[in-house]
């Protein structure tokens, strides 16, 4: 808008906006796949039809916290299956385990990024492996927001959910606790921060919802039905 009014050739924003639609899955925008006969992605839709997904297949040697749950795993095979990319909405559902104490889509679309990274591998020490979603995409802290997570989880540590509570502190001390100290420092990037940390955007992020409104009442139904 202000680059069309004042005729500027561009304009830089301080903020990144991360677009999300709440509408029901048929509703949203989506971008088609272009089917390529990829032997590895074949088989990755043939072990959904009897098995596991081979994300989730990785994780089986982890501890339970950190593998897929069964509503996770339909929701991974449910993306290979179908025809459309992944919109940022069903990317929530499936974040990596490791993350799934960021309760709300706004929080996750915020304060994470992600990446196909094919060198980004799981390791069973926590703080030596990268954070890999259903779709193996690698998933990252914003370097502007790393401080809003750490606070986020350092909370969950206290919470009355003795669950949480062990899952909040041990994310803590391993990846969360060290991202915050590092940007207290402002010490050059160590291997620990590159691997949790996306330092390439240092703006902040803006989630912008797309809801139906009541001019379009079929949509505007549904949406109520399931919100």
């Amino acid at each position: 808008m202000i680059r069309y009014a004042l005729h500027f050739p561009y304009v830089i924003s301080s903020t990144t906006y991360v677009h999300a639609s709440t509408k029901s899955p048929e509703c949203r925008s989506a971008i088609l796949k272009h089917r390529r006969h990829n032997p590895q992605d074949q088989q990755q839709e043939q072990d959904c039809g009897g098995g596991l997904p081979q994300t989730a297949v990785d994780r089986l040697a982890l501890p339970p916290w950190r593998q897929f749950t069964p509503a996770q795993v339909t929701a991974i095979c449910s993306h290979q299956q179908g025809h459309y990319h992944l919109d940022n909405t069903s990317t929530f559902s499936i974040r990596p385990p490791e993350l799934l104490l960021f309760f709300t889509l706004e929080v996750y679309l915020r304060w994470l990024t992600w990446k196909k990274e094919p060198k980004a591998q799981l390791n069973p020490i926590l703080n030596a492996s990268h954070l890999i979603d259903g779709a193996g995409r690698c998933v990252r802290i914003c370097a502007a927001h790393g401080s809003h997570a750490a606070s986020y989880i350092h909370a969950l540590t206290t919470c009355n959910d003795p669950t949480v509570a062990v899952i909040a502190t041990d994310l803590y001390a391993h990846i969360f606790g060290p991202i915050h100290h590092h940007q207290q420092k402002e010490a050059p990037a160590t291997e620990h921060y590159q691997r949790f940390v996306d330092t390439t955007d240092m703006r902040r992020n803006v989630v912008v919802f797309k809801a139906p409104f009541p001019s379009n009442l079929p949509e505007f139904f549904v949406h109520t039905l399931q919100y």
